[in-house]
């Protein structure tokens, strides 16, 4: 997750997912951070300031709709030639 003020290590935390669907769709889940990266300007590693995050909660409908959006997403663009 792209932050400027990235949580902590183990933070819990609820989200929502915004699907670009049609009709647009809310995911509501909870997660823990895994890692955070928080950029000092001192550093010559340059990583874009962010965390991440793991699903510690997702109710199974909701995972469905994730999984279904990610599949259509991933097959859009795609031309069959024949």
């Amino acid at each position: 997750v792209y932050t400027q003020k990235p949580l902590p290590y183990g933070t819990i935390l609820p989200f929502t997912i915004f699907l670009q669907s049609d009709p647009p769709e809310d995911v509501n889940v909870e997660g823990k951070v895994l890692y955070s990266y928080s950029y000092d300007g001192r550093s010559n590693v340059v990583k874009q300031p962010g965390m991440g995050v793991k699903f510690t909660r997702i109710r199974p409908e909701d995972r469905e709709r994730i999984h279904t959006f990610i599949k259509k997403k991933l097959v859009d663009g795609i031309a069959v030639s024949i």
